[in-house]
């Protein structure tokens, strides 16, 4: 192959392919080595060209920098490799525009895309990944498509990688840097989507199989696989806790890959992570932990069992569509919406995703609706929540940070099941200044000033349901009569806010200790003044039997407009905020930083005889599990009993029958502890309670 055959292969990698292969960072260093002339070709021989890069040898070929070698020790594709590829390929650009090889048109991609067969997606892509493909494209309804330069690139939503086409590559060039087992998906669901959105079907039957998978269909219930998923659920009771066999791992991962599972995502889902769980407890790490195990095991089986009377027509199609789950939940027209924001809060996960979310309440409609702007892990190195904020325009029309202390009207809104507002083009809206907000919210049945009211809400919403819809991040507001100094809790690590109802009863709100924490400084300072908080919004989770009750944003009585704060990332500085004030209060926010004094303690009230009861039976349950078996687990069973004897004189009859019979099932009759296990899981519900707070003498 000649250096003018080499080149014109590597064409196509322009900045937008190299940025997917590797990242932006990245590939603007090599652009930057390339400029100051460090970055030289030596030769090309046997079809492959010998570049010196800063120091540095990479050896590339035809097949592009997926298939280079660099000297240096960075593994992967390294900017060496990146700055090699774009001086190869800036050398054709150059000869062509000079008329050294005869000028051909362009390269298009979205030609090339829309040229493609049926047939010729369908074999690349291979049945199974294109069924899987077809019902990531039925959860993406506005995936976004652009073409820069030579490249065109498809992000299906924010949570999943963006996908590249570089021009004159074809289909085995296409660049995904999502999970290897799911890059073939991720890449037919984006050359689905140009189609799509260029008027093409999906091919052959695959649109009507990605339907019923999504949900959208009556596919009927597959009793066999139904079957095949409770036998491993009853043998992971048997030897999961204890052995922690790999084989039943590979098992659970083989039942949850299958193509059976497809139309019943929420059942796969939970079968992921009870094999992610035996691998935790086959590893022993630190995070194994069998009750909540156990926990989501029961959860799994009593799903795997309604899923299997589905079919007789007892459950209504909303019913039925809960059960089986969503790969992701789809946009629907929610017409036009009147919101009142409440704030937004910045957040991260695990998995390395990244964004913020802005909360809407609709009196009207009586729930909450949330907006969001996110990256995944990896994605848009140069993406800060905090920027995204401030700055990024949504509706055509305003920022978060101005959306988040407004009256909102939406025009044409779209919203998923969970509230999730769409930020589709089609969506208007216009923003008001708030007024009025305090007296409003007093009328909200989210809005709370006593704490009692709020742990039977918190409650009623914890209470897990197979049929009803997945339970909803969603905020409370809490309208304290006082509130007192943050302090840092040297046990947990976080700073707790106390705040008082109107009955004088203390709660602890908390702030984690993570990578927000520092910005939270000048946040703080808000929350520790005495007379000026009206109301804060709260994201309330569960902790093991405890709520934990995380607040984003304050609304204070004197504020300007009486609108919403957003803590950590409204700028106390801002015009009308009065600088003295918080210079003032950020020394407290300060002190609480460095563990100052404290002057309250958790409560700790004795546990109801309902709570022991159920701990009781819990730890019984477990042991059994642990055991793995009920012959070897006698006395866990006597103790199940009189658990079971216990909550029925409580008034839990069927929760006790229910222990009871696990109590004397035998040796092979696992599927009682998982009954007994899941009803316990429903009860647990009812004994939560609220972090609340007694001053220290």
């Amino acid at each position: 192959m000649s250096a003018a055959a080499l080149a014109a292969s590597l064409a196509p990698f322009d900045a937008t392919a190299l940025a997917a292969l590797a990242s932006k960072g990245l590939v603007r260093r090599a652009e930057r080595d390339l400029e100051a002339g460090l970055i030289v070709l030596r030769d090309v021989a046997d079809g492959s060209a010998a570049v010196a890069a800063d120091g540095e040898t990479v050896r590339i070929g035809a097949a592009g920098p997926t298939s280079a070698t660099c000297t240096c020790p960075a593994s992967g594709i390294c900017r060496h490799i990146l700055a090699a590829t774009l001086l190869i390929a800036r050398r054709h650009a150059g000869a062509v525009a000079g008329g050294a090889e005869a000028a051909e048109p362009a390269p298009d991609p979205l030609a090339e895309i829309l040229a493609l067969g049926d047939a010729e997606i369908a074999k690349w892509a291979g049945r199974p990944a294109l069924r899987e493909a077809v019902t990531l494209l039925a959860g993406a309804p506005e995936p976004a498509i652009r073409i820069d330069g030579s490249s065109l690139a498809v992000r299906l939503d924010a949570e999943r990688p963006e996908v590249v086409w570089p021009a004159g590559r074809g289909l085995a060039g296409l660049i995904c840097k999502g999970p290897a087992a799911k890059r073939k998906a991720l890449s037919a669901a984006a050359v689905l989507a140009v189609r799509r959105a260029h008027g093409l079907a999906v091919p052959g039957s695959f649109g009507e199989e990605a339907a019923a998978s999504a949900g959208r269909g009556a596919a009927a219930v597959d009793t066999a696989f139904l079957d095949d998923v409770r036998a491993a659920l009853r043998a992971y009771l048997r030897s999961g806790f204890s052995a922690a066999p790999a084989s039943l791992e590979q098992r659970l991962e083989g039942l949850a890959l299958s193509s059976r599972a497809d139309a019943l995502p929420r059942l796969a889902a939970f079968l992921r992570t009870l094999a992610a769980r035996l691998r935790e407890k086959r590893e022993r790490t630190a995070t194994a932990d069998p009750e909540a195990t156990l926990a989501l095991l029961a959860e799994s089986f009593a799903l795997a069992t309604a899923l299997l009377g589905a079919g007789g027509g007892a459950l209504d199609a909303a019913s039925v569509a809960n059960l089986r789950g969503r790969v992701r939940e789809e946009f629907e027209p929610a017409g036009d919406l009147q919101l009142t924001g409440a704030g937004a809060a910045q957040w991260t996960t695990l998995a390395g995703a990244r964004g913020v979310t802005a909360y809407f309440y609709a009196p009207e409609r009586g729930r909450w609706y949330t907006a969001t702007l996110a990256r995944a892990r990896n994605q848009d190195p140069s993406f800060r929540p905090f920027d995204a904020y401030r700055r990024e325009a949504i509706w055509g029309t305003s920022t978060l940070a101005q959306l988040a202390r407004s009256e909102v009207r939406l025009t044409g809104a779209a919203a998923a099941g969970d509230g999730r507002l769409s930020l589709g083009k089609g969506v208007r809206a216009e923003a008001a200044p708030a007024a009025d907000i305090a007296e409003k919210t007093r009328d909200w049945p989210v809005s709370f000033d006593a704490w009692d009211a709020l742990l039977r809400h918190l409650r009623a919403a914890a209470a897990p349901s197979l049929t009803g819809p997945r339970p909803a991040r969603s905020p409370v507001l809490l309208r304290p009569r006082l509130v007192d100094d943050p302090y840092a809790d040297p046990f947990t690590q976080r700073l707790i806010w106390p705040v008082a109802d109107e009955r004088g009863n203390w709660l602890a709100l908390a702030v984690p200790d993570g990578a927000e924490r520092d910005g939270l400084a000048a946040a703080l300072a808000k929350l520790a003044d005495r007379t000026r908080v009206a109301c804060i919004a709260a994201l309330a989770t569960r902790e093991g039997q405890a709520f934990r009750l995380q607040p984003f944003a304050v609304l204070r009585s004197e504020a300007p407009n009486d609108r919403f704060e957003s803590l950590g990332l409204d700028d106390p500085g801002a015009p009308g905020s009065g600088a003295t004030f918080f210079e003032r209060l950020a020394k407290r926010a300060r002190t609480a930083l460095r563990g100052g004094p404290q002057s309250f303690a958790e409560q700790t009230g004795g546990a109801s005889a309902l709570s022991r009861a159920i701990a009781d039976a819990r730890g019984a349950l477990t042991g059994i599990a642990e055991l793995g078996g009920l012959a070897i687990a006698a006395r866990h069973a006597e103790r199940l009993a009189a658990s079971g004897e216990a909550l029925r004189d409580l008034g839990f009859d069927a929760l006790g029958a229910a222990l009871s019979r696990a109590a004397r099932a035998a040796e092979g009759e696992s599927e009682r502890v998982l009954v007994a296990a899941y009803l316990l899981g429903r009860a647990e519900a009812l004994t939560i309670e609220l972090p609340l707070l007694e001053r220290v003498p």
